[in-house]
C-alpha cells in the first residue's frame, strides 16, 4: 500500500512538471503573439501569465518534494556508498541502518519545522507578494506532505533492514533487494 501512495506522489510530482512545461509554453507563445502583432504594426495585447515565475517555483518545489518518498522506496537518491562498498555482514547493515535513522531524524525535523511554518502561515492569512496573491499555505502544505511520505519511506526503509539478514544486505546495493 505504501508503494502505491509514493507511486501517486509521483506522479503528482510529474504533473506539477508537466504544469510548469504548460504554463511556459502559454508565456512562450503570447511573447510569440505579441512579436507578430509588433511585425504587422499592431498593438500589442496583454498575453502574459501573472505571476509566471512564481507560480512555476511554487510547482517545483512540489514536484520535488513530492517526488522524495518514491525515489527513496525506489533506491534511486544518490547515495554515496564509499564506505558501504567495504563493509559486510552485520558492519554494513549496521550502516546503513545507522544512515537510515539519521535522514529519518533530519526529515522529521524538516517535516517538523514545515508543519509550523504551515500553521502560522495559515492562522496569520500570509499570501504571496506577486500579482496573483497565492495563500503561502497551499505549496507549503504539499511540501510538509512530501517531507511526511519521505519520513515514512525512510522508517519503512530501517525496518526492512533491520529486520534483514546480514548476507542479505552484504552483496546487495540496495537492502531491500529491489
Amino acid at each position: 500500500m505504501l508503494r502505491r501512495i509514493y507511486a501517486w506522489a509521483a506522479v503528482a510530482s510529474a504533473l506539477c512538471l508537466v504544469a510548469i512545461l504548460v504554463l511556459v509554453c502559454i508565456e512562450i507563445s503570447g511573447r510569440v503573439f505579441n512579436g507578430a502583432r509588433i511585425a504587422l504594426g499592431m498593438d500589442t495585447v496583454n498575453a502574459t501569465v501573472p505571476s509566471l515565475a512564481e507560480i512555476c517555483g511554487y510547482l517545483l518545489a512540489a514536484a520535488t518534494f513530492l517526488a522524495l518518498a518514491d525515489t527513496m522506496a525506489r533506491g534511486v537518491h544518490i547515495r554515496v556508498s564509499l564506505v558501504l562498498e567495504n563493509l559486510r555482514g552485520r558492519a554494513r547493515q549496521a550502516c546503513e541502518l545507522l544512515v537510515c535513522l539519521v535522514a529519518f531524524g533530519a526529515a522529521l525535523s524538516c517535516a517538523w519545522g514545515m508543519g509550523r511554518l504551515v500553521i502560522k502561515s495559515w492562522y496569520f492569512g500570509d499570501v504571496s507578494a506577486g500579482l496573483v496573491p497565492v495563500p503561502l499555505a497551499l505549496p507549503q502544505a504539499v511540501m510538509f506532505l512530501g517531507l511526511g511520505l519521505l519520513c515514512v519511506s525512510l522508517l519503512d526503509r530501517s525496518v526492512a533492514i533491520a529486520r534483514s539478514r546480514p548476507a542479505e544486505i552484504s552483496g546487495a546495493a540496495d537492502p531491500m533487494g529491489e
